[in-house]
């Protein structure tokens, strides 16, 4: 597995990766200067990010988040420890949703712009495996940060400096026919396509070509 090291020269002062039985091990060294969105280890002030399997989630857990901002309950049936019946499913993402567009930050400002079911943002072929809930955050808070019962969730500064945000997406086409309002990032990929002659049928895609 390689690791590109040219965007954290600033950031990180080691970086390895392991394998270890099928899973990946991320351990990070930061450099003085770096302000951290965790408490790294004191014993070797190495900040570590694991990704095993599901079934390291704790039998006690309603509901777990895959960033950014991607949450499942935690279902029995579905996720190799379950602990939410299936029968009080929506009961307990109906609690979870209106707890989640009430979340406030530090100084009062509600965290998530949208708060939808994967029936509102999702459909198609695979909706089965989306996302049971997807939380939009407002501008100032990125949901990549691991939530914990017993820590503060808001860092004033994470591991990375700078982020995008849901709405400054950019798409450069030097077409003079082109349109340029009410345009939506579903629209790109048809828009590629007839920029570059392929066929494609107009059911397949939930945008419209701007060209």
């Amino acid at each position: 597995m390689g690791v590109d090291r040219a965007d954290t020269t600033d950031l990180v002062a080691d970086l390895t990766v392991t394998e270890d039985d099928g899973a990946y091990r991320v351990a990070v060294e930061p450099t003085a200067e770096t302000a951290l969105g965790a408490d790294p280890d004191p014993e070797t002030d190495v900040l570590e990010h694991t990704h095993t399997e599901l079934g390291d989630i704790a039998d006690e857990a309603t509901a777990y988040s895959l960033i950014p901002g991607r949450i499942y309950l935690n279902l029995e049936g579905r996720e190799p420890r379950g602990s939410v019946p299936e029968d009080e499913y929506e009961a307990v993402r109906s609690e979870l949703v209106e707890a989640l567009r009430e979340m406030e930050g530090p100084e009062g400002r509600p965290v998530a712009s949208q708060v939808v079911t994967k029936e509102e943002a999702f459909r198609g072929d695979h909706a089965d495996i989306a996302p049971d809930i997807v939380v939009v955050p407002n501008h100032g808070f990125d949901l990549k940060s691991g939530f914990k019962g017993n820590k503060d969730p808001f860092v004033e500064h994470g591991a990375r400096n700078g982020m995008h945000s849901f709405d400054n997406a950019t798409l450069a086409i030097d077409d003079a026919d082109a349109r340029i309002g009410d345009v939506d990032l579903y629209d790109i990929a048809p828009t590629i396509l007839d920029l570059m002659e392929i066929d494609y049928e107009r059911g397949e895609f939930d945008g419209s070509s701007l060209v």
